[in-house]
C-alpha cells in the first residue's frame, strides 16, 4: 500500500532489484535532502507517529570509529527514514502517514 501511494516528488520509495525478494521488515524512504526529512519527521511526530532513521548516523562519524571520508554514506544517512511497518498497520494508518508525507515535501 505504501508503494501505491507514495508519488510524492520530495521522497523515493525502496526499488527491489529483479532476482531479489524484500523480507519486508522496514519500508525506508529518501528524502532529497535532510531538511525535508526533518520536516516529515517533525509533522508525522506530532501525530504520535515516529518512523525511525535509518543508518543515521553514518557509522564513519560516530566518536569511537577513526574518522574516514565517506561522503555518499553521509548524504544517504542524512535523507532516510524507515515508515511504520508492522503486523495490524491497518490501512487508514497508512494512507494518515502517506497524507502527512505529501502535505510536507
Amino acid at each position: 500500500l505504501y508503494q501505491s501511494l507514495l508519488y510524492c516528488q520530495g521522497c523515493t520509495s525502496i526499488k527491489i532489484r529483479e532476482k531479489l525478494e524484500w523480507n519486508h521488515a522496514d519500508f525506508p524512504i529518501w528524502f532529497s535532502n535532510e531538511a525535508v526529512l526533518q520536516r516529515v519527521l517533525s509533522a508525522l511526530n506530532a501525530e504520535n507517529i515516529f518512523p525511525r532513521r535509518y543508518f543515521y548516523p553514518s557509522l564513519n562519524t560516530l566518536p569511537y570509529v577513526t574518522h574516514t571520508s565517506c561522503p555518499e554514506a553521509e548524504k544517504v544517512s542524512s535523507c532516510v527514514i524507515c515508515l511504520p511497518l508492522y503486523v495490524g498497520l491497518t490501512q487508514e494508518e497508512i494512507e494518515k502517514i502517506v497524507h502527512i508525507i505529501h502535505q510536507n515535501t
